[in-house]
Order: structure tokens, then sequence, then C-alpha cells
């Protein structure tokens, strides 16, 4: 990370000290889903807007949706619930939602 980078990073954090760190918000997975969901409505909805400062927002929010899908990732991943039922021994992944010998 460059100077400039590790120096705004900084800034950010005595800013808003435990936000972004150690926040319920960013270690909610259902949140994080929440909210990428409503950036993309968003997206979408500027996108179709005649106006051509709402497109360059539009524009801009598509140059940041790979950091916000990133974060949606690693949230789910670290910090998602699985609330089915384990596997037993020998058998396989499948549809948790069938019986085994149904196809």
């Amino acid at each position: 990370m460059t100077f400039v980078g590790a120096g705004m990073i900084k800034i950010i954090k005595n800013a808003c000290p435990g936000f972004f760190v150690n926040s319920g918000m960013t270690r909610n997975a259902t949140f994080a889903a929440w909210f990428v969901s409503l950036y993309l409505l968003t997206y979408i909805i500027l996108l179709h807007q005649d106006s051509h400062t709402l497109r360059q927002i539009a524009v801009i929010m598509l140059f940041l949706s790979p950091m916000l899908l990133a974060w949606l990732a690693y949230t789910v991943i670290r910090f998602g619930k699985f609330t089915g039922r384990e596997l037993q021994e020998g058998e396989e992944f499948g549809y948790g939602d069938r019986p085994s010998g149904h196809r």
C-alpha cells in the first residue's frame, strides 16, 4: 500500500473509531447482502435516468462495485452462519430438501 493510501486509512480509522474494524455491521452477513442489493438497485435506477449527472454517478458506482462484492464475499465466507444439517460419514453433498434416493 502506498504511503498516501495508508495515511488515508489511518485518518478514516481515527475519524470513525471502531466503525470499519470491529463494527457489528462489517461482520454481519445479512447486512452486507442487503447493503449490496440496495446498492445494485440504486445503480440500476440511476443508470436508466435521462440526467447526465445521474449517469456519471452510476459510472462511479460501477467502478466501486468490485470492492463491495469483495467485501460481501469476505463477510459471508468469514462471518456467515450455515444453518443446514451436517453431512454424515460417507454421505455426499446434495440437495438438502430431497431424500437421498429421489431424483
